[in-house]
């Protein structure tokens, strides 16, 4: 493996990881708005990092069940990525024009 296929797949892992931290993060500032999730952070935590790495370990492990839950992580990702920063950025104006 050459130096610039592995700088590729740490770019790519590093961009997927930051784009599963910012699905992630929002998903838990949309819940902390309820004060008991509060104990239940670490959970939640444990819970994205399952689902950030079945989509992987479903692809190198042959277990169906990874795969599906891995297939059905990036359908959220990708819909997450159309739809959060829209939502964010209504949020942002409204809270600002006070409503």
């Amino acid at each position: 493996m050459t130096w610039t296929a592995v700088a590729a797949i740490t770019a790519v892992l590093i961009i997927y990881g930051l784009i599963c931290f910012y699905i992630g993060f929002n998903g838990w500032v949309w819940l902390r708005l309820n004060r008991p999730m509060r104990k239940f952070k670490y959970a939640y935590i444990a819970l994205i990092i399952f689902l950030s790495v079945s989509l992987f370990a479903g692809r190198f492990i042959p277990i169906p069940f990874l795969s599906l839950i891995g297939g059905y992580w990036m359908v959220i990702v990708g819909y997450g990525l159309l739809i959060m920063p829209i939502v964010n950025l209504l949020v942002f104006l409204l809270k600002k024009r006070g409503i």
